[in-house]
């Protein structure tokens, strides 16, 4: 991961959903799902705009621990799965960059994967007329 890449989510199969300020993701393809609040939630918003690890931390001093801790998260969701190097040379609006210097953290991501084998279920094909849905894969 360069300084300057540019994400966007890996592909159709990861959604996410801004609840308020949190943003989960999922992932529709290993049924986990991702929390993500506070500074995360930004950042989160921020790389969808277009940003990059240099354009989140414009407005941080150098020695500000939150640009380790931002380049950590955008690392984390790429080991996730969840993201991949962008290269539509999108121009990201300065203002949630500037938003982002007035947030403390955390930069974490929080994953879930209770509900991974309901999520990948198949609601059409896994349904037994007599059970019902869902006729998870090792039900029979």
């Amino acid at each position: 991961m360069q300084p300057t890449d540019t994400f966007v989510p890996r592909d159709d199969n990861v959604a996410s959903e801004d609840f308020d300020g949190e943003f989960v993701v999922l992932d529709l393809a290993s049924g986990k799902y991702f929390g993500l609040s506070g500074g995360s939630a930004l950042v989160w918003r921020a790389m969808l705009a277009g940003h990059s690890v240099n354009t989140l931390c414009a407005n941080l001093a150098e020695g500000d621990a939150r640009r380790a801790q931002i380049a950590g998260l955008l690392a984390t969701l790429m080991e996730n799965g969840l993201i991949v190097a962008a290269s539509d040379g999108r121009v990201a609006p300065a203002e949630l960059a500037a938003e982002l210097s007035g947030v403390e953290g955390p930069f974490l991501v929080e994953t879930f994967d209770d509900l991974a084998d309901l999520m990948l279920t198949d609601p059409i094909h896994d349904v037994d007329q007599e059970a019902g849905w869902p006729k998870r894969p090792n039900e029979d």
